[in-house]
């Protein structure tokens, strides 16, 4: 092998290396981003349990108060009819 033929090989090496290089880290940085996304998302879900619970929560609550609202309107209505005002 020629001289020239082997600095252009070594050249056209290093620039492989370089780009090498440089894909490692860009994929480095990506990993990283996805760790990140992954970590969010968790972050999400686990708001989104929460949110599901508290939703749970008061939906029992205002059922039960549509419930304590309707027994008091029967009672007043009740009350109304003994003292004769409705």
């Amino acid at each position: 092998m020629t001289d020239e033929r082997f600095d252009k090989l070594l050249t056209v090496m290093l620039e492989v290396k370089d780009i090498v290089g440089s894909l490692e880290n860009r994929i480095g940085k990506i990993e990283n981003r996805i760790e990140n996304l992954e970590s969010r998302i968790e972050n999400l879900e686990e708001g989104q349990r929460e949110m599901n619970g508290k939703l749970d929560r008061l939906e029992n609550n205002i059922e039960l108060l549509a419930h304590k609202v309707w027994n008091n309107e029967k009672d007043i209505f009740r009350l109304k009819r003994v003292y004769g005002l409705e």
